[in-house]
This record gives C-alpha cells, sequence and structure tokens, in this order.
C-alpha cells in the first residue's frame, strides 16, 4: 500500500498522538481527536486501506478500547493508560507498530 504525502505525514503525526497517550501526556477521545478520523472518512481511512475494516476495528486500537471497557470500565471518553496496567500500554504500544507498518507497504 503506497500512501499519499498527506497520509504518511498524518499517520507520523497520529502515532507522535498516541506515544503521547502512552506517556501519559495526553488522553484518547477516539475519533474526536485522531488525526485519521479528524482528515478522513472511514472509506477513505489508510487504516480501513489496508484492513478493510471501519471504526479500526480487527486492530489493536479495538483492542485498546474493548480493553478500557472490560478492565476499566470506562463508558466514556477520554481513555487514558492507568498507570500499573501493563495491558493498557500494550495494546497503545501495538496499535503504534500497526500505524508504522501503513507507512511501510
Amino acid at each position: 500500500m503506497n500512501l499519499t504525502e498527506e497520509k504518511t505525514n498524518l499517520v507520523s503525526e497520529e502515532i507522535a498522538r498516541i506515544q503521547n497517550v502512552i506517556e501519559g501526556k495526553e488522553t484518547d477521545e477516539g475519533k474526536k481527536n485522531c488525526l485519521l478520523c479528524l482528515n478522513f472518512s472511514c472509506l477513505k481511512c489508510p487504516v480501513h486501506e489496508k484492513t478493510g475494516h471501519v471504526d479500526c476495528s480487527e486492530t489493536p486500537y479495538d483492542g485498546w478500547v474493548n480493553h478500557q471497557l472490560r478492565f476499566h470500565l470506562a463508558r466514556t471518553n477520554p481513555l487514558k493508560v492507568i498507570p500499573g496496567c501493563p495491558a493498557c500500554r500494550k495494546y497503545l504500544e501495538d496499535w503504534v507498530l500497526f500505524l508504522k507498518s501503513l507507512k511501510n507497504g
């Protein structure tokens, strides 16, 4: 998959944003602050272009949201890494790796 320069730049910016979430400097508000969601419809998003799924389903991000709902009873945004929870960090680190894979084809 070859990304346009715009998509490559936005994926890089989204990776940086997720790194901030991992470090506790920022929260995750799903579609409200995802740079890919804010700039593309689901069908034009590079995540959908790779997976064929909408709303980042079947990706590590989907696992992150489900983990938050199941183990931290997060019912509303913003989602954040819970200190001392290795799974929170792992889901987001896997999401970063997935996003990086978009840039690498």
